[in-house]
């Protein structure tokens, strides 16, 4: 930069910042790449035309929110980690054929998860139809769970009893976690390569 030019760093940290508030749809560490590339661009530019001052060389970017939508192009409104479970399925449902294993996993997740829901309702509604009985014989032991009658009370070797519901809930909500982060995991990581294939930063 020109040593004579008083108004070099006024100047630069006052575009920069415009910059800065323009990206605001972008992460925090493809900001300050973004900011830094400029401010390295700027120094270049001084030190190959020491006649031009900074000002003049910020006009040939043009005002930061004009430049800013040069980084902003493709760019999705809403970033991959905010993604509900219910989208990421959709996601993958639309995406590749490669992706169908994953989805059948998750799938079979969430219809377990269907399940065990509606043996905590139905342990609510019937507490006396709804048991999971273990009958010890000489011979073996079998175990056999009911949903729907009534006389299974009067048999006795219930292991649950009211621990049914909390314990369906507790998986229930483990599944929904564990498939919620999977999805987000997986779909970050493609795109990130499809950020990489494009040239663009990968998001974090």
């Amino acid at each position: 930069m020109p040593a004579n030019d008083t108004s070099a760093s006024t100047s630069l940290h006052s575009y920069l910042s415009r910059l800065d508030a323009a990206l605001g749809r972008l992460s925090d560490p493809e900001r300050r790449e973004i900011l830094l590339e400029t401010r390295s661009h700027v120094a270049e530019q001084a030190q190959r035309s020491p006649m031009s001052s900074v000002p003049e060389i910020l006009a040939e970017l043009g005002e930061p929110e004009a430049y800013a939508c040069t980084f902003l192009v493709d760019q999705e409104p809403v970033p991959v980690r905010r993604l509900s479970a219910l989208h990421g399925v959709a996601r993958l449902a639309t995406g590749r054929w490669t992706a169908l294993p994953l989805l059948l996993f998750v799938l079979c997740c969430y219809s377990v998860a269907v399940l065990l829901l509606f043996v905590a309702v139905n342990e609510i509604i019937e507490p006396a139809a709804t048991a999971l009985i273990v009958k010890r014989g000489a011979a073996k032991t079998t175990v056999g769970f009911s949903l729907s009658d009534p006389s299974i009370a009067g048999q006795g070797g219930d292991v649950l009893g009211g621990w049914i519901t909390p314990i369906s809930l507790s998986i229930v909500a483990v599944i929904h976690l564990a498939m919620s982060a999977l999805l987000r995991r997986v779909l970050r990581r493609e795109s990130t390569v499809r950020d990489m294939a494009t040239g663009r930063p990968p998001r974090e």
